[in-house]
């Protein structure tokens, strides 16, 4: 991770590309979106006021690179947003996904709690699918290399990214207590047994 904000690379590639994604370019802006997963990725809301598409970007590409290699699967069985392009941006490191920008609200669920019943069978249907899972091509892990695999490089690399450009609101204090926290988080799987069993789950 670099710790830049590529946000106006952003905007003159797709000013550039706008007759690629049907965007108007003499109307666009590019906003930052909050990632929700952490800091290893950017994501951006391009749009020119009438129409709108979403970037997600990094400098490590394997993910991004998997799910290009399955959107149809994952757009067709999964709900995942339409993919329109994959993106490399000049002269960064950055590449990743051009999406179509779905325009909705975040899920409150006091009040619809029975979207988590769909989620939960969603994300059963998901972990079962066998087909996806050859097509992957991954191997068998152990549910504790999973865990590892999840959380430690987006510690890392949010802490990496938090260390090299500091908001003013992260003290010397709450920098140690997210690292101890981080240590924490990867440290869980180890002496339980939930984590013993082995998975190809996609």
């Amino acid at each position: 991770m670099t710790g830049i904000d590529p946000q106006e690379q952003v905007l003159a590639y797709f000013r550039a590309e706008a007759g690629r994604f049907g965007l108007d370019a003499g109307s666009l802006t590019a906003r930052r979106v909050l990632n929700w997963g952490g800091f290893v990725s950017h994501s951006y809301h391009v749009g020119d006021g009438s129409r709108s598409v979403h970037a997600k970007l990094a400098t490590d590409h394997d993910g991004l690179r998997r799910w290009l290699a399955v959107h149809d699967v994952l757009e067709g069985a999964y709900h995942a947003p339409p993919l329109l392009a994959w993106l490399d941006l000049p002269g960064t490191p950055y590449r990743g996904l051009v999406f179509e920008d779905i325009d909705g609200d975040t899920w409150d669920t006091a009040r619809q709690p029975g979207l988590l019943n769909d989620l939960r069978v969603l994300l059963g249907r998901l972990h079962e699918d066998r087909a996806l899972a050859e097509r992957l091509g991954d191997g068998v892990r152990s549910y504790r290399a999973c865990w590892d695999l999840r959380y430690r490089e987006q510690f890392e690399e949010d802490l990496k990214t938090v260390r090299a450009c500091r908001p003013a609101s992260v003290t010397d204090a709450r920098l140690a207590w997210m690292e101890e926290e981080a240590r924490v988080v990867l440290a869980l799987a180890a002496g339980d047994d939930a984590f013993a069993g082995v998975t190809r789950s996609p």
